[in-house]
């Protein structure tokens, strides 16, 4: 073997290493795209279930949330109406004790305030909280309406009882009076609290057709 059969067999095992590294380095290459596809497919799967799992979460408290406020509207809705008819009954016995003061027109008077004062306390969680001070207003002016009516009421059983042929007319006068005002100062306020009240009455209707 001469020198130039040992440089052609030097020559072609280079070329044969060469063709063989070139193959490994492309089947790398390729692998490695491969992979990296995979990988990206693979994020992109898991992006997608996250992103539906949020949708899913979003639109389940979105409904929770619909379902809730419709409850509360709908609660507030009848607890504002029991108020109403609360109100109302107790304007009637108020009007009639002012017509004609009795123990049997006083006391219907007494059972109704309590009745509203109740029915405003026990749902004051539901109630707005301007609006709910508003019914503390009312109730304070029912019950000073009240006080004044019991003081005419035992003036007159005082009389009777002690047969007195004077009364206090200025003093009588002066808690007619009074109670005059109070009976004038609850109506503006029933007025103005039906106002509020069909507002909101109106509002709740409108969120339940939404």
């Amino acid at each position: 073997m001469n020198i130039e059969d040992i440089i052609k067999i030097i020559t072609t095992s280079i070329a044969a290493l060469g063709g063989l590294a070139f193959l490994v380095i492309a089947f790398g290459s390729w692998y490695a795209k491969l992979l990296s596809d995979k990988i990206i497919e693979k994020e992109k799967f898991k992006n997608n279930q996250e992103i539906e799992r949020l949708k899913a979460n979003l639109q389940f408290n979105y409904q929770t949330q619909s379902i809730s406020n419709a409850l509360f509207h709908e609660t507030q809705f009848k607890i504002y109406n029991e108020l109403w008819v609360s109100l109302t009954d107790l304007k009637i016995n108020m009007d009639q004790l002012w017509e004609n003061v009795t123990n049997h027109t006083l006391q219907s008077f007494v059972r109704s305030l309590k009745k509203a004062k109740d029915s405003i306390i026990n749902s004051a969680l539901l109630i707005d909280e301007d609006h709910y001070s508003e019914f503390l207003e009312l109730i304070n002016h029912f019950e000073n309406y009240q006080v004044g009516k019991e003081r005419l009421l035992n003036m007159r059983i005082n009389r009777t009882h002690y047969d007195l042929p004077n009364l206090n007319f200025p003093q009588i006068e002066k808690i007619i009076e009074d109670n005059r005002l109070n009976k004038n100062e609850i109506q503006i306020l029933i007025l103005r609290i039906k106002g509020e009240m069909q507002k909101v009455v109106r509002g709740n209707k409108l969120n339940q057709l939404l």
